[in-house]
């Protein structure tokens, strides 16, 4: 999923119950692209399943950084994953988890989240019954019965590029 020349950055110490359904509404005059998967975690490592396929995600693990950017401390991370198509079988014993991740970003118009320099990726699962009877949920009514897990910004640039700086601020203050 993610290439080593990307770098995550979270936002510390803020809470996932900030990110309501009328911010994300909000947030949907960026939004390019959904991605549905399903996370397998076991004692043999995690594993996706995308399109028919399953990957196992092995991690290289980098050293964090902590910066301070306007009134948000953020976090660095330049660790990725690696990976692996599994042709053979999926371990037995392993904890399934159904994911929906929304990719934002400014600027381009096209539905490419690969384009993007800077994109805001929200992830999170859809409660119990809703979403689940195979019809894509379109516009705004996908946000029905999302829940948020996590959020974190890709940045293929570094973040001392004027642009980025831009564009990261101008979500920061979408979710404050």
């Amino acid at each position: 999923m993610l290439e080593s020349k990307t770098t995550k950055i979270y936002v510390k110490d803020f809470h996932m119950k900030n990110i309501t359904k009328s911010v994300l509404e909000e947030l949907d005059a960026y939004f390019r692209v959904s991605n549905n998967c399903v996370q397998m975690y076991s004692p043999s490592g995690i594993f996706i399943v995308e399109k028919n396929k399953i990957i196992k995600q092995v991690p290289h693990d980098a050293p964090l950084k902590s910066v301070d950017f306007e009134d948000s401390h953020l976090i660095l991370d330049n660790s990725y994953f690696k990976e692996e198509e599994i042709l053979s079988q999926i371990p037995f014993y392993n904890y399934i988890k159904e994911s929906t991740q929304f990719y934002y970003s400014r600027g381009d118009d096209s539905k490419s989240k690969e384009k993007a320099k800077l994109q805001l990726i929200v992830e999170g699962h859809y409660e119990s019954g809703l979403n689940n009877n195979g019809f894509a949920l379109t516009g705004k009514q996908k946000y029905t019965g999302f829940i948020v897990d996590n959020f974190y910004f890709l940045a293929k640039e570094e973040l001392d590029n004027y642009l980025m700086k831009k564009e990261l601020n101008v979500f920061l203050s979408m979710l404050k």
